[in-house]
Formats: C-alpha cells, structure tokens, sequence
C-alpha cells in the first residue's frame, strides 16, 4: 500500500555522563534530588520512559508523568512536559548542583530553573528528524509484517514440535524522489544512526503524529542485517534524485 502524507525519522538521542542527570525538588523546603538516566542511545519513545523512570527512583513518594506532544510545527517537531502527582515540583537545570551534567540540552529545557508549578513543558523540539520529500509506496504496517521467533523439529515419524519465544513486528516501505542536497545532509545523518543499530522513532505520516514506532534498522537493500545503506540515484529518468530502496524496521514499542 501506498502511505497518504510523508514521513518522519526522529534520531539523535544519547544519554552521556555528561548529561544524565536531572536535578528536582519535590518538596517545598526540601532537599535537592536527582534522577539519573542511564547512559545509552534512545529514541524519544524510550527517552521518555527512561526520565520517568529516573524521576521515580530519586523519589517513590510520587507519580511523574513525562510525555511528547508532537504537534508543533505542521506536526514536524515535540515538546516535551515533566510533570507530578504532588503538590510541588522544582527543576533545577540552572542551580542545581549537577545541572551542568543534567539533561537540560538534551531534552531542550535549556539553562533555566523551573520553578512555581506541577507541569512543566519545554520551548524547543528534542532529536534530530528528516521528513521525506514524497509520500512512501510498498508500506507495509506492522500489523501485517510480524514474524514467529523461535525453532521447529520434525521427528523422524513426521510429528511436528515448535517452540516459540516472541513475535516481532517490523515495517517496510520504500521512498523515492528524494533531493541530493537532502541526501547528502540529512538523510547521511539517519543512516550513520540508523546503521550502527541504534534505536528511533518512525511516524509513517506526519499528518497522524501520535502514530509512532520506536524501532531499528532491520534490513536495507544494501545489508541484510542492517548494517549498511546506500542511497540510488534515479538515473537516468531522474537525475540527483535518490531512492532509498526498501527500508525494513523492527518495531520496538509504540503505535
């Protein structure tokens, strides 16, 4: 099937020592806390649940919430918003004690204390992201691309025994048309990500922003195991403009 509305690839999300920490207050008067992230590639699917995660840890006493609203800019670009179950919430990206190793940048809150409320929401987008130039053809969604992970024996009088362990879904679709400028910039960008296997988040049509897949580069028409990838000019009909070939991705959450 053919996608309706172009797609988007949002990348670059790495936790460092440098910017693993988030430094709250949860309690008026009370002492600094800190959530720390752990170090690693994510997508912003996984960003998320990671920086709730942390929050928890640093503090059980209460519920965070932490979310994207990926709406802005004709759907091409998030927020992100931290907030509590309590009553109180600082934090703490300019005073903090760990604040220069926090993830202010990272999450695009900036050199800034948060002070004064429960619900806190960012001014910038986080990631780096690519929205295709054209629509993607031989889509094929994740509902219909699944694939049984596991062993199957057949005995000697024709009896046949499986063991599975888990289904996993992929995605497959393909784009063409796509500019040399926007080839060599953005899209080398995707792939160096993409095929080092580290992890990103999918929209398959930017006019449906809350459909989203946090996946990894399965496979290419390069590289069978997605460790390779090669844009193919469309000569001679189409000149400096490039195909992507089929671009497999296995579905880690989401959607």
């Amino acid at each position: 099937m053919a996608l309706r509305d172009k797609s988007l690839f949002l990348w670059g999300l790495e936790v460092r020592a440098d910017n693993q920490n988030l430094p709250f207050k949860a309690v008026s008067g009370g002492p600094q806390l800190n959530g720390v992230l752990r170090v690693g590639y994510y997508s912003l699917t996984s960003l998320l649940l990671e920086i709730k995660a942390a929050l928890q840890a640093a503090d059980p006493a209460h519920t965070y919430t932490v979310t994207a609203n990926r709406t802005f800019n004709a759907n091409t670009e998030n927020r992100i918003t931290i907030s509590t179950s309590g009553i109180y919430l600082d934090l703490l990206f300019a005073t903090g004690t760990t604040a220069a190793s926090s993830c202010r940048d990272l999450i695009s809150f900036g050199i800034f204390d948060f002070t004064g409320n429960t619900t806190y929401t960012n001014g910038a987008t986080s990631g780096d992201s690519l929205v295709t130039d054209w629509y993607g053809k031989n889509y094929q969604p994740p509902e219909v691309y699944k694939k049984n992970f596991g062993t199957v024996n057949v005995s000697t009088s024709g009896l046949k025994e499986a063991i599975t362990w888990t289904v996993q879904r992929f995605i497959e679709v393909t784009y063409e048309f796509e500019p040399q400028a926007k080839v060599l910039v953005d899209w080398q960008a995707w792939i160096d990500w993409a095929i080092q296997q580290k992890p990103y988040d999918f929209t398959p049509e930017v006019s449906s922003p809350t459909v989203v897949y946090d996946v990894t580069l399965e496979k290419s028409s390069e590289d069978g195991k997605g460790l390779g990838f090669r844009m193919k000019e469309q000569v001679p009909k189409y000149p400096f403009r490039f195909t992507t070939g089929p671009i497999t991705m296995r579905v880690r959450s989401g959607g």
